[in-house]
């Protein structure tokens, strides 16, 4: 791979109600750089691989907290697959010891 120089950006603007999407996905990025320190893309592989991944890993992490928060508040109940996997369903009124 050929060493290219790039312009860096003077100064970038953003709106008010994007500032903060805006410094989420920067802090995305980062995050990623620091767990593949020798990783390189263009803006779009960028979004497509890094960004993307990222918001899928948080997700699922937020998604499991929230899933506990009900599971603890007897709103949901969990059931263990032979897999080990976990699925979640409405707690039955039959059972609904806490």
């Amino acid at each position: 791979m050929r060493d290219i120089q790039v312009q860096p950006i003077k100064r970038c603007t953003v709106t008010t109600n994007d500032e903060e999407q805006v410094r989420n996905v920067a802090a995305m990025i980062l995050r990623y750089l620091q767990k593949h320190p020798q990783a390189s893309d263009t803006a779009e592989g960028i979004t497509r691989w890094w960004v993307m991944r990222q918001r899928y890993e948080n997700s699922v992490q937020t998604v499991k907290q929230a899933l506990a928060i009900l599971v603890q508040d007897g709103a949901l109940e969990g059931h263990q697959l032979a897999q080990g996997k976990v699925v979640y369903s409405l707690k039955s009124k039959n059972n609904s010891n806490t």
